[in-house]
């Protein structure tokens, strides 16, 4: 008997805080480790995790609904399964406490009356579908360096947040519509850690411009959409195009790099459609729309040929026509830019080295040792009547033979016999200590290589974020400033 009732004295105390015990003053009561008042309501929105609503100061029936505790919020699919919707009409701002790691999905959509600035912890890694969509009240949005996931239509339609929207450089993923609809945003940072824009992703905002950098790999159906994007250069790690990517903006700078016209890309039917490149049904703002190639205009133009009037896209839709006598330009042959803006817009933004601006002329390189050290792209020894020609690795097992490539069937794609690998741990030379005056560079930290060619960085054993770019051939080393000011060499 002694024993059963120790035993249930012993689970009584795992897991019972110190504050469980405590009584709450009169009038109060607990929720999870809280005292709120006894007329508040209070919520279980995880393992750990307690939603509950405070009063404003000031403001007669209007609350603040909180959300505490540490870990993941629960994920609710529908707006009806959330426990605290029925209070939508009454929450006036929403408190997330550091310690929250996931924003669950569907956790504060369609809460129109919120009309405060949303400001997501610093802990938070992800935040769910639907989120914080349709808070039309919104005024402004904090997202931390911490987020690596932004879910589908996470933050669509809050129309009253205006200005610039910075996504932190820790984001590798935007969901689809993740920002549909946020009519006041007119400028956009997309970090070079972005691998995947889900289709819509910033339809119908008012940005004018955006840098899509060479890290995505997807880009949805739409993704720009409905914009005020007049420039757009499309990097060349893309394998396809999809539907309508930039319809119904006043788009008449688009930069494509020669990739297009490689055996195996896809570009979509349907993707001039109510364009300014189009032959029927225009959008407004359009003058003098012009395509400029990265590289080999020819390549460029066979991959638009079937956009013409006897192209086969075109005869089964007209409305994929584009203009017949549309200029599609290469860079060099730019007259309006300067060689500066020509060199620009020739490497696009990218840091492989693949396309180089060179005696006047935007083309690839002939290096094959730099060509050979990027994951996407093979020196190809017999091309250009032997003299070699750097080329995108092809898609298909079929396209994929010669002396310099070979199909691995275990993961299905075609590889580089003579790639480049860098090394997995690169150590950091000079003084034990940083040298202000000498400028010697920081010891002891060490670097991995990650898969999307990033180095992880360790400072005595710890980590310490993510620096460099993996596109340097081995006889060269990427300069990062690092802490202090001091030179990280990046050995490959």
């Amino acid at each position: 008997m002694n024993r059963i009732v120790l035993m249930i004295s012993a689970f009584l105390l795992v897991g019972i805080t110190e504050k469980a015990w405590a009584e709450c003053e009169s009038g109060k009561k607990l929720c999870g480790t809280i005292c709120i008042a006894n007329n508040k309501q209070c919520w279980q929105c995880g393992d750990n995790c307690v939603a509950y609503t405070s009063d404003i100061p000031g403001s007669l029936g209007a609350y603040t609904l909180n959300i505490s505790g540490t870990g993941s919020m629960n994920n609710y699919s529908s707006t009806s399964d959330v426990p605290w919707y029925n209070y939508r009409n009454y929450v006036k701002s929403i408190n997330i406490s550091e310690g929250i790691t996931n924003i669950g999905d569907n956790a504060f959509n369609n809460y129109k009356f919120v009309n405060s600035t949303i400001e997501i912890p610093s802990t938070v890694t992800t935040i769910g579908n639907n989120a914080f969509r349709d808070m039309g009240g919104v005024t402004g949005l904090t997202i931390p360096d911490s987020v690596t996931s932004i879910g589908d239509h996470a933050f669509a339609s809050m129309v009253r947040v205006t200005g610039a929207l910075e996504i932190p450089p820790s984001v590798t993923n935007i969901g689809a519509g993740a920002f549909y609809n946020m009519t006041g945003v007119t400028d956009l940072t997309i970090p070079d850690s972005v691998t995947s824009i889900g289709s819509s992703a910033f339809n119908g905002t008012k940005i004018t411009s955006a840098t899509i950098p060479d890290s995505v790999t997807n880009l949805g159906l739409g993704a720009f959409a409905s914009t005020k994007v007049t420039s757009l250069a499309i990097p060349d790690s893309l394998t396809s195009i999809n539907d309508r990517l930039f319809s119904y903006a006043p788009l008449n700078e688009l930069i494509i790099p020669d990739s297009w016209g490689d055996e195996g890309f896809i570009i979509s039917d349907s993707l001039f459609q109510n364009t300014c490149f189009a032959k029927l049904q225009r959008p407004s703002g359009c003058d003098n729309p012009q395509i400029i190639c990265q590289g080999d205009k020819t390549k460029c133009q066979s991959a638009l040929s079937k956009f013409l009037s006897d192209g086969n896209a075109c005869i089964s839709n007209s409305e994929s026509c584009i203009i017949s006598d549309i200029p599609i330009k290469s860079v060099d042959e730019l007259t309006d830019k300067t060689d500066e803006q020509k060199a620009a817009l020739c490497t696009g933004g990218r840091t492989d080295g693949i396309y180089k601006w060179e005696n006047g002329s935007c083309q690839r390189t002939s290096d094959a040792t730099s060509c050979n050290a990027t994951s996407k792209y093979y020196f190809n020894s017999a091309a250009n009547n032997g003299n070699g020609l750097c080329q995108r690795l092809p898609t298909t097992q079929s396209a994929c033979s010669g002396n310099d490539i070979e199909w691995d069937t275990i993961n299905s794609k075609c590889i580089n016999k003579n790639a480049i690998t860098p090394t997995e741990e690169n150590t950091v030379g000079g003084d034990d200590e940083y040298d202000e005056l000498s400028g010697e560079n920081t010891v002891g930290e060490t670097s991995e290589l990650q898969p999307d060619g990033s180095f992880k960085v360790y400072k005595d054993g710890e980590f310490v974020g993510y620096k460099g770019k993996r596109s340097y051939t081995p006889a060269e080393a990427a300069e990062v400033v690092g802490e202090n000011n001091a030179i990280i060499l990046y050995y490959r």
